[in-house]
């Protein structure tokens, strides 16, 4: 299971998404609205096509500003 971090009092989170023809890796989060989000950071979080080059991305992002792991289980969307 891939690791969750919490920033700006939201939990981020690498997920699946399918895309034209294949499927990508990105990290998301979940809006005040309950909308899930991709979360893209200049070029620290990018659209990736491995889950594990993702996770490598959000770890690295993590580590350099200090993030908590985010404990329990992940909060659902509210929409789908």
């Amino acid at each position: 299971m891939s690791r969750r971090y919490i920033y700006r009092e939201r939990e981020v989170y690498v997920r699946s998404f399918t895309s034209v023809n294949m499927t990508n890796y990105a990290t998301f989060f979940v809006d005040r609205k309950g909308y899930e989000r991709i979360f893209l950071f200049n070029d620290e979080l990018r659209v990736r096509h491995t889950q594990e080059e993702a996770q490598r991305d959000l770890d690295a992002f993590a580590a350099k500003r200090g993030l908590r792991e985010a404990k329990g289980p992940r909060k659902e969307t509210s929409h789908a």
